[in-house]
């Protein structure tokens, strides 16, 4: 005798319920910070692209000045430390990773040197518009438009 052709189709759907309800919270929070790692850091890959270009057309040099500035600030800077308490949670959450690890320890230790560089960088950019031939009025008058 024949089945119903639907009940294979059923079984599957049960089986694919079942994969997406074991989803943990654990895996959702490390979902959430390889996301913010990728899509809030990775703009930081745009600066070696912005930087030549105001080299080569120095009229444009506050502009990108001002934009990687905003970068920083509205992207990079919330999305590290949202990197960071993601990353944080995740290990206090995991049955698997202890905090006595050395891997764990050097990158935690490495994000925050860096993070602290960066932050450095940012406010010597704040800075860098005073050396500007025009005093900085070109980069003040391109921080409106970014």
């Amino acid at each position: 005798m024949r089945s119903w052709p639907g009940l294979k189709i059923c079984r599957i759907l049960w089986h694919d319920a079942r994969v997406i309800l074991a989803l943990t919270g654990y895996s959702v929070l490390v979902a959430f910070h390889v996301i913010f790692v990728v899509a809030l850091l990775g703009v930081t890959f745009t600066y070696p692209i912005i930087g030549p270009m105001a080299k080569a057309q120095p009229q444009h040099a506050p502009f990108a000045l001002a934009a990687i500035e905003k970068i920083q600030r509205v992207l990079v800077f919330p999305g590290a430390a949202l990197v960071f308490l993601t990353g944080l949670w995740a290990i206090a959450a995991s049955d698997h990773i202890k905090g006595d690890e050395g891997w764990l320890t050097v990158s935690i230790a490495l994000f925050i040197v860096v993070f602290s560089l960066a932050i450095f960088v940012t406010y010597e950019l704040d800075d860098a518009h005073d050396r500007l031939p025009d005093g900085g009025e070109a980069v003040l008058a391109a921080r409106k438009l970014v």
